[in-house]
């Protein structure tokens, strides 16, 4: 499993995700990009992102821009900032878990 550009906070979501039943991919390339993780079979990406992503306007754009090319593709992007994955890491990923689970049966 390649995680070199992947910060400690999608690291430990990733671990949580998988601990809970969801078949999680850490650091996807989708042929354009890295994905921090990805849920294929709900159609969800999610990305764990720093301070620069919510206050940088070349950030903010360049994700813009990101997610709308991964919407297209199929796939829906959450964003949850390091600090929520820091205080909230159980509550997040049980949202999150029980959210794909909605979805892959939806599919």
């Amino acid at each position: 499993m390649k995680t070199n550009g992947i910060s400690n906070q999608a690291r430990v979501l990733h671990s949580a995700l998988v601990q809970r039943g969801v078949d999680a991919e850490i650091e996807k390339w989708d042929s354009h990009k890295h994905i921090d993780i990805s849920i294929e079979g709900a159609g969800l990406y999610i990305e764990v992102d720093g301070d620069d992503h919510y206050t940088n306007p070349d950030t903010i754009s360049r994700y813009l821009e990101r997610d709308y090319f991964s919407n297209e593709g199929g796939y829906d992007t959450l964003h949850f900032p390091n600090h929520i994955i820091d205080s909230q890491l159980d509550k997040v990923a049980d949202a999150i878990a029980e959210v794909a689970g909605r979805r892959v049966v939806g599919r």
